[in-house]
C-alpha cells in the first residue's frame, strides 16, 4: 500500500474528536497527524506537518474563524482539502463554507458512513456533499 492519507481533526468535542480519530486510525490508509479543539491550535499544527485533509467542525469555525478556510487555502496554495462537519440543516451555513473554499460538507449524523467517500472524492478534486445536505453549487 502507498503512503497513508494525512488527516488533521479539528473538533471542539473531545469525545467526538476521539471517536473520529479511532474510526480513521482503524482504517489502514489514514494517519491522523494532529487534532485540535480550536482555530489557534490548528494554525500551530499546520506549521509542524501539512495534512492532505483537514476535517473541521462548522461550529468551531463560525464567528471569529468564519474565513479560516479561505485564509488557509491561500496560505497553503490549496494543498489542503477541507471537509466541514455540521449538525445544522440551514443552507446558509453550507453556502458559507463552500464559498469559503470547503471541499466537502457532511452532516455529523452521516460522518461514519460517508467520510471515506468524501475523502476519496475531495482528494480527486471533486466537491462532496452529505446525503442530508442541499448540495449547494458554487
Amino acid at each position: 500500500m502507498g503512503d497513508k492519507v494525512k488527516i488533521l481533526i479539528a473538533e471542539q468535542s473531545k469525545i467526538f474528536r476521539e471517536t473520529l480519530k479511532l474510526f480513521l486510525v482503524g482504517k489502514s490508509k489514514y494517519k491522523v497527524v494532529g487534532e485540535s479543539a480550536n482555530c489557534k491550535a490548528i494554525s500551530m499544527l499546520l506549521e509542524k506537518e501539512l495534512p492532505d485533509i483537514a476535517i473541521l467542525n462548522l461550529e468551531m469555525l463560525y464567528g471569529t474563524c468564519s474565513d479560516f478556510i479561505l485564509k488557509l487555502k491561500r496560505k497553503y496554495h490549496n494543498k489542503i482539502k477541507f471537509i466541514v462537519l455540521t449538525r445544522f440543516d440551514e443552507i446558509e451555513y453550507e453556502k458559507m463554507m463552500i464559498n469559503a473554499g470547503a471541499d466537502g460538507y457532511i452532516k455529523e449524523i452521516d460522518v461514519y458512513y460517508q467520510l471515506e467517500n468524501a475523502i476519496k472524492q475531495v482528494l480527486n478534486g471533486e466537491l462532496f456533499y452529505s446525503d442530508n445536505t442541499i448540495g449547494f453549487k458554487k
